[in-house]
């Protein structure tokens, strides 16, 4: 028995060791080629305050010229709200461009409160390409230092008027591994809110613009006429490696322990349990002691207090199978929450479980 036991616990050590070279789907560096398209992808909209995801087109946005297309996804990545759909935005590896006519819209005043109330609520449009999450910079109030959030906002308030960033600065790194190839190592949004009349000469017609006019102070309202979406590239050459592209997510230092907190919440947890505890214990003191005295006496016949339920255990429930699917239903939902924090856990840890972050749901 011990022998089987110890060729089993082999087989599952080697087989660890050899899963470590199994080649994994998705996350393989890409390499890009000078002028080479890459793709911008969008992924949802989405807030910290309302943590509910929604669809990148639920508000109206510039959509492409061809029809919208959405990647397949498994059912982790739907439920978690992640549904791959492709963009207007045309970027191509290594080539800057100061201006780029994306689309004009107009809002009706329904969809301009709408679209207000996504402001309000602080929401984000995440974006990526080659599977790298778009970021935008921020700096902490207690930090001179910049930190790094996943998205863009889609615009802000400022006096009671919601302003919509309609201009985005895509600040792309690329790293050179030779051979003229290029890797995408940092995918990082500047979102602006430029009024209509700062295009520098938009041709509407031809769809076209040679640049901005920054500094002047004049931003675009969500309730004018109609919102031109524009949006520019910079390359910049990186030493940064492939591997090493999602640093940016978790080098940040604002993250700071409350240790004041925490230690309240335990002592709050160990006063309870204690108070709980010795509120049972003198019950079961007292019934100890009032059954000692029952037996003494021969004329007590009832069995009152803790007597009544020792023998419960013993007895079968008058409806089994609805208990036996309760208690099955608890452990599949106990089960799947945990395998959902650990998901998340070894996505923190080892991040290439971004490419497929809905497979654990999935599996679930």
């Amino acid at each position: 028995m011990h022998a089987i036991f110890f060729y089993f616990a082999s087989f599952l050590l080697l087989s660890l060791q050899e899963s470590a070279a199994i080649y994994v789907p998705g996350i393989t560096p890409t390499e890009f080629s000078q002028n080479d398209p890459v793709e911008i992808d969008a992924l949802k909209l989405f807030s910290s305050k309302t943590q509910l995801p929604f669809d990148y087109y639920t508000l109206r946005f510039c959509e492409p010229k061809e029809q919208v297309r959405y990647e397949p996804e498994n059912i982790g990545s739907i439920l978690r709200g992640d549904r791959m759909v492709n963009t207007p935005y045309e970027v191509k590896m290594g080539v800057n461009s100061a201006c780029n006519i994306l689309c004009e819209l107009s809002y009706s005043a329904k969809k301009a409160e709408r679209l207000q109330q996504f402001i309000k609520d602080g929401y984000f449009a995440y974006l990526s390409a080659d599977d790298l999450p778009s970021a935008s910079r921020f700096v902490a109030a207690n930090s001179n230092k910049p930190h790094f959030t996943h998205g863009y906002p889609i615009g802000y308030m400022d006096d009671g008027k919601a302003f919509i960033h309609n201009h985005l600065i895509f600040q792309m790194k690329h790293h050179n591994v030779g051979n003229g190839k290029y890797r995408l190592v940092g995918f990082e949004i500047i979102p602006q809110s430029i009024a209509n009349s700062q295009i520098v000469n938009y041709n509407k017609d031809k769809k076209t613009c040679s640049g901005v006019k920054r500094g002047t102070g004049q931003k675009q309202e969500l309730k004018s006429d109609y919102v031109l979406f524009t949006y520019e590239v910079v390359w910049a050459e990186s030493e940064i490696k492939w591997a090493s592209r999602w640093d940016i997510f978790l080098s940040s230092e604002n993250t700071q322990i409350h240790w004041l907190s925490i230690l309240n919440s335990l002592l709050i947890i160990v006063f309870l349990s204690g108070a709980v505890a010795m509120i049972l214990l003198r019950a079961l003191k007292k019934d100890i002691a009032k059954y000692n005295r029952d037996e003494e006496a021969e004329d007590i016949l009832e069995e009152t207090g803790w007597k009544l339920v020792h023998g419960d255990v013993f007895r079968p429930p008058r409806f089994p199978r609805l208990l036996v699917v309760i208690l099955g239903s608890g452990v599949q939902i106990f089960l799947m929450v945990f395998v959902v924090i650990c998901e998340y856990i070894f996505m923190l840890i080892i991040f290439s479980s971004f490419v497929h972050a809905g497979n654990g749901i999935t599996c679930v």
